[in-house]
């Protein structure tokens, strides 16, 4: 759908989905249990080998000649909601953002109920939490995209990490740049809230 509205998009198989599943998956209840173990044992976390990727696209697209330069749209969905915010906390190319299914305090979230392992980063709680990253991407145009009924994001966690980002927007004179959406349903993307906020800022 992105691209029949004009963008050329790059979408990227994230390790631990589809080809990129290993073979120790099939009673797992998480397709990247595996995979996550096995980088946690060699020092390494999903998520880093998953932004490893990211980034490494992001230089490709760079390199190719049908590209506006300079502007690179970012967005995923639950798993890929976590690698497009990292990614946009971490990779200064990005122009602007979507993060769907994903943003939320992660006391009432990822560290309240049965998560995926791909979600945790070792380390972080001590600077951190999910806001204090959404806060480093300040003053890029961010979206966030939630269900008000998500099961596994809880709204209020939602709002409660919103309202840390805002007030980074709004000390940076960009409140226009951020943008909590949410839509009445569950664990979903909203692809219309997505090109709208494009369609905006790319």
């Amino acid at each position: 759908v992105l691209a029949q509205e004009g963008y050329l998009v790059c979408a990227i198989e994230q390790r631990g989905f589809g080809e990129r599943i290993t073979d120790q998956v099939s009673n797992n209840q998480n397709s990247c249990r595996h995979l996550a173990f096995d980088y946690m044992m060699h020092g390494k976390i999903l998520l880093g080998e998953r932004l490893f990727d990211a980034m490494t696209v992001i230089s490709w697209l760079q390199q190719r000649d049908d590209l506006v330069p300079g502007i690179v749209g970012n967005t995923g969905h639950s798993g890929g909601g976590t690698t497009a915010l990292y990614l946009a906390a971490l990779d200064d190319r990005i122009t602007t953002s979507v993060v769907g299914g994903y943003f939320c305090d992660y006391y009432d979230s990822i560290l309240g109920m049965s998560h995926c392992e791909c979600n945790y980063v070792p380390g972080l709680l001590p600077l951190g939490d999910v806001a204090d990253v959404g806060t480093l991407i300040t003053p890029q145009p961010l979206r966030f995209i939630n269900g008000e009924v998500d099961p596994i994001f809880p709204i209020e966690g939602v709002q409660k990490a919103y309202k840390v980002v805002e007030r980074a927007y709004s000390l940076a004179g960009a409140s226009d740049a951020c943008s909590l959406h949410i839509h009445p349903d569950g664990h979903r993307y909203d692809l219309a809230a997505a090109i709208e906020w494009f369609k905006a800022w790319l």
